[in-house]
């Protein structure tokens, strides 16, 4: 575990200290990444059945989603299970590739990248798979990275690098995220069973509390314009 957490720090730095020299690797940092920050062989959420994250159109959260390592190494004592900080480095190298690509992060929308085991995963969907996350600081850890996917997300569409599509508008030509069905409805249930928590999590509630504000400037994020106006 300590060898894969300096791999994930490793691949953190590279990304942003050699932006334009790890370009030629940075779809194999993303499907490691993908593969590791879900990483949790001695818990299981619930369900046994890995998850075929190829299906665009599934994105309900759901507590009982994970995908199960099958054997992959030994068990090691619950005790002693450090494995929450690869996961943690796992989800700061996503972090360090969303801050490479946000003059177009749109590859990081609807691009599927090989994880394991013939699966494949969108970055965008993985993190918003991954908010059912047992350990707090990897939990708050994604809830940042996908905040600032979002944020940039945002930031590129209005320089028209990307499109965002909205109920009231006709999708052009590039890439466009359908934010409004395929994310909102499971951003704002994970943040809400996030936010029920009666006692700790108290750093997992800030962040969800940031995701939706950031998710309210987003063209088709939470209802219109008017809709939003006529809360704040």
């Amino acid at each position: 575990n300590e060898l894969r957490e300096s791999c994930f720090m490793g691949f953190e730095s590279f990304v942003l200290r050699c932006p334009t020299q790890v370009q030629p690797h940075l779809d194999k940092i993303i499907q490691a990444s993908l593969a590791y920050m879900s990483y949790d062989p001695n818990y299981s959420y619930g369900n046994d059945q890995d998850e075929d994250q190829d299906n665009d159109d599934d994105m309900d959260y759901d507590d009982d989603e994970e995908n199960e390592y099958e054997d992959e190494e030994e068990e090691e004592d619950d005790d002693d299970d450090e494995s929450w900080k690869v996961r943690r480095s796992a989800i700061r190298a996503l972090k360090a590739v969303v801050e490479n690509q946000k003059h177009d992060p749109s590859t990081l929308w609807t691009k599927k990248f090989p994880t394991r085991r013939n699966q494949s995963a969108i970055v965008a969907m993985a993190l918003v798979n991954r908010f059912k996350e047992r350990e707090e600081n990897c939990r708050v850890g994604v809830l940042d990275c996908f905040t600032r996917l979002l944020a940039v997300t945002i930031k590129a569409a209005e320089a028209r690098v990307i499109v965002i599509q909205d109920s009231s508008m006709d999708t052009g030509s590039g890439a466009t995220i359908d934010l409004q069905t395929s994310y909102a409805p499971a951003l704002v249930k994970a943040c809400e069973k996030l936010l029920s928590v009666k006692k700790g999590g108290e750093r997992s509630k800030s962040h969800a509390l940031a995701l939706l504000s950031t998710l309210c400037k987003a063209p088709g994020g939470v209802g219109g314009q008017a809709e939003i106006n006529s809360v704040f």
